[in-house]
């Protein structure tokens, strides 16, 4: 998303422009800190969210800056130096808060997730399945059977935050986590169902990170 919008900055203000010079810089501050991203993604769902908030609010000053000085001199450019908050995520202790519109939108998966789980305990396939039966696939694969959700776990909380981290099969396609995990998925789903025991073997050292890292409050070391 960065990128991208560095990219449509570049081409409406120009290269040089100071808010394409500070976006360009993110986009390699990410880059270069992008394990350190990955484990406060882990940590707090909405970190990216909160980051690309940041960003944004600077920009959208600066811009309001722009239409309102009279000369050039006037404008607030020092609403982009960032340097304070780029190293705070690099030392683990960044916060923003963002309004109640954007957090609802970013919980409302994870909260339809654990009323899923609660309904039959995040245990037996099946319940909290779509309505309709005929578009709902199984996964009876008794390889697959040590994946499923044990001992009251939830999957929103245990699973579903490290998403991103879920490893791709040999040919580069994502694995589906809630076939693999739930136990069932929808027959639309483009996600690869049937894995190779390759695939097997990678997605099972993902599957007991996720596990073994309690509660899910804290990103497993991968």
């Amino acid at each position: 998303m960065t990128q991208n919008l560095h990219a449509v900055v570049s081409l409406c203000f120009g290269p040089r422009s100071l808010s394409a010079k500070f976006l360009n810089d993110w986009a390699t501050h990410m880059y270069k800190n992008r394990i350190i991203y990955t484990s406060l993604q882990g940590s707090d769902s909405s970190f990216y969210t909160k980051v690309i908030f940041t960003i944004d609010n600077a920009l959208q000053m600066h811009w309001k800056s722009c239409c309102e000085s009279t000369d050039r001199q006037s404008v607030d450019d020092q609403v982009l130096l960032m340097n304070d908050v780029q190293n705070s995520i690099r030392r683990y202790n960044f916060t923003q808060s963002i309004p109640r519109s954007i957090l609802d939108i970013i919980q409302e998966p994870e909260k339809k997730l654990d009323k899923e789980d609660k309904k039959d305990g995040g245990k037996t396939p099946g319940k909290g399945k779509p309505d309709d039966d005929s578009k709902t696939v199984y996964n009876n694969d008794k390889n697959h059977k040590r994946w499923r959700l044990q001992d009251g776990r939830q999957y929103s909380k245990v699973f579903f935050p490290f998403q991103k981290n879920c490893p791709k099969t040999k040919d580069g396609k994502q694995m589906c986590m809630k076939y693999l995990i739930r136990g069932f998925c929808d027959s639309s789903c483009t996600r690869v169902h049937k894995l190779s025991p390759e695939d097997e073997a990678s997605f099972d050292i993902f599957y007991h990170k996720c596990r073994d890292n309690k509660d899910g409050s804290q990103k497993p070391d991968f």
